[in-house]
């Protein structure tokens, strides 16, 4: 699940028609089988789940977490966390790469996670 998902993030900007999926799947199958990480095709459910987080970490990323530390609106951090579907620990990485990349208070990240921005 994670070389999938590194790959669709780390070489495709654009995974929403269905035809661009179809041929990342194709793709993606190659590629893992010929690598031995996988030894079968992705079940086509999984590689929906994957796009589907990919999307919810890119809301998150892109317009989310902005507005959490702009606003200083923790309760919509806390939305995201509770119904995202997405693992606590996976958000707060993100969270910290964000930071780390935007050269933002390591001591603000702290307080986000605390609830007291």
């Amino acid at each position: 699940l994670s070389h999938a998902k590194e790959h669709i993030r780390t070489r495709y900007s654009r995974y929403n028609t269905q035809s661009e999926q179809n041929e990342l799947r194709r793709e993606l199958n190659e590629e893992l089988l010929q690598s031995g990480v996988i030894n079968k095709t992705l079940d086509p459910e999984l590689f929906q789940t994957i796009i589907h987080n990919i999307k919810k970490e890119a809301i998150y990323l892109r317009q989310l977490l902005p507005e959490i530390i702009a606003n200083d609106n923790i309760e919509l951090r806390n939305d995201f966390l509770a119904n995202s579907g997405l693992d606590h620990f996976y958000i707060e990485e993100l969270e910290r790469e964000y930071f780390t990349l935007n050269r933002l208070e390591g001591e603000r990240l702290q307080r986000l996670r605390s609830g007291k921005l």
